[in-house]
């Protein structure tokens, strides 16, 4: 597994979801798999477990990840077709993007 710690020149959780998508894209995490706890990934990650769950909350948004109540956080099945629809683009990044 890749060493990846995040760096203070953009926000903590952009990072950690980029990572976390990352690990995800390359089957690190494959679907239907559980997601190591806020806490390890705080731990490994250094940084808070706000972060953390502010990062899993927006990959959860975008349809990557998906919570079950006193389970866990698992990796959403993804489609392997590739269409514009599958492209989800946070509000936040559109504004980034466009300055």
């Amino acid at each position: 597994m890749e060493e990846h710690t995040p760096r203070r020149h953009s926000p903590l959780a952009d990072q950690v979801l980029t990572i976390i998508q990352e690990r995800i894209a390359n089957n690190t995490y494959p679907a239907e798999s559980r997601l190591p706890s806020e806490s390890d990934l705080s731990a490994e990650f250094g940084v808070s477990r706000a972060t953390v769950r502010s990062a899993i909350a927006m990959l959860a948004a975008r349809g990557l990840l998906r919570a079950r109540h006193g389970a866990g956080t698992f990796v959403s099945k993804q489609s392997r077709i590739k269409n514009s629809l599958n492209d989800l683009t946070d509000f936040v990044d559109l504004i980034r993007a466009t300055g």
